[in-house]
């Protein structure tokens, strides 16, 4: 990926599964800084009574600042740039099946670089069972009332998504109606496989754009930081606002 960016006008976001921080918050936030992500959009983070605090240990280790998290979210995690303004914020839970099934979620933020466009960003998770995909898709597509009040109309949406689920399958193309794939649109080098991230086979991470321009995507090697491989994007999200 190319280092130099114009401020307000792309966005590097990242989206990665972190597997509950099993390496330790270091390991994680080491991948952030290197990544140089403007926006991280996580699964499996920090889950329960302490999400919240724990979430703000990570941000800081990372040099971030956490835009959405919360216990309905169940481990989906969005962090941001301290440059960035988070307009709004919001946390969901995505129901399972089965008493001994994680409950997964969903975290969304409404953010933008000052005087830059603002983006709706979202993480989430989806579940293991095609019907379970199917339900938690219907419930992702329409935005979070705690974020649509404070979105203009056609605002840029990016979705990072654990889909557990290959290319082809119906979430992909249900989840953000007419959206581009970042890793189909720019990816550079390999095949974009994901998991496991020692020698990824399965490519079921994504950054779905709709609204905003790829210019180029990677999955980075993780060294053992977790067992997925993150997917990181460019992105052209507008032109700043013009006084």
């Amino acid at each position: 990926m190319t280092a130099g960016r114009a401020p307000g006008t792309t966005l590097r976001v990242l989206t990665w599964n972190v597997h509950g921080l099993r390496a330790g918050a270091d390991a994680v936030a080491g991948v952030l800084r290197d990544a140089g992500c403007d926006v991280a959009l996580l699964q499996e983070g920090p889950r329960g009574p302490r999400t919240l605090p724990r979430a703000a240990d990570l941000a800081r280790r990372a040099g971030m600042l956490v835009g959405a998290a919360g216990r309905p979210a169940a481990g989906a995690v969005v962090l941001v740039a301290a440059r960035l303004d988070v307009l709004a914020a919001a946390a969901t839970e995505l129901p399972v099946r089965g008493l001994r099934m994680p409950v997964r979620g969903s975290a969304t933020a409404l953010v933008a670089p000052p005087g830059g466009a603002p983006v709706v960003v979202s993480s989430a998770h989806l579940g293991l069972s095609e019907d379970e995909r199917a339900d938690h898709v219907r419930r992702l597509q329409p935005l979070p009332d705690d974020v649509v009040g404070r979105a203009p109309g056609a605002v840029p949406r990016v979705v990072g998504v654990d889909l557990n689920e290959r290319p082809g399958g119906p979430s992909w193309s249900t989840l953000l109606p007419d959206a581009e794939d970042c890793w189909a649109v720019a990816g550079r080098d390999g095949d974009g496989a994901t998991y496991p991230a020692a020698r990824p086979r399965q490519r079921i991470d994504a950054l779905l754009v709709r609204g905003a321009r790829v210019l180029a995507t990677t999955v980075p090697a993780v060294d053992g930081a977790s067992d997925h491989r993150p997917v990181v994007a460019d992105l052209a999200v507008g032109d700043p606002v013009r006084a």
